[in-house]
């Protein structure tokens, strides 16, 4: 990823400014088979659930399957309040996306919303990281690439 420091220093912010900001929410009281349908029609794994423009919870599509199928809920009359996560991981603009993938990995999930001044300012997931790091490795190898090649303006053997 191009724009200057180092791979390392890459941050959250960097990557919400090339994957975008846009965020599905719900509202606390949304029935999961809603929840299912907008998942479903937007080609994501997560929801943030909001109430009264705060972020309380996120709900996974796992959440859905594993809590409220294999528990025979009634999809159309049980919300997301009654199996949402309440507790969980964020990451602010400023986190690294090292620091993001570490979170990733220790709690075992596979989005973090982005709180900034306690608004939601986007979401990142485990695939965004992962495109993160192919790009790094792509960006390495061209470099390698152009070494061998001799393009790389290094002057080997004291010669220009």
């Amino acid at each position: 990823m191009k724009g200057g420091g180092t791979s390392m220093d890459v941050t959250v912010n960097q990557i919400l400014a090339k994957k975008g900001r846009d965020v599905c929410t719900v509202d606390v009281g949304c029935c999961l088979y809603d929840c299912a349908q907008i998942m479903r029609d937007n080609g994501v794994g997560s929801l943030v659930v909001m109430s009264n423009n705060s972020v309380v919870g996120i709900l996974h599509e796992r959440d859905i399957s594993r809590v409220g199928v294999a528990s025979k809920m009634d999809l159309d009359m049980t919300s997301v309040r009654e199996i949402m996560l309440d507790n969980f991981a964020v990451v602010s603009l400023q986190t690294t996306a090292v620091q993001a993938m570490i979170i990733i990995s220790r709690t075992r999930v596979r989005h973090l919303p982005v709180i900034e001044k306690n608004k939601l300012v986007g979401i990142i997931s485990i695939g965004d990281l992962n495109q993160w790091i192919l790009e790094l490795q792509q960006e390495d190898i061209n470099h390698l690439i152009n070494y061998i090649h001799g393009d790389s303006g290094v002057c080997l053997n004291n010669t220009p």
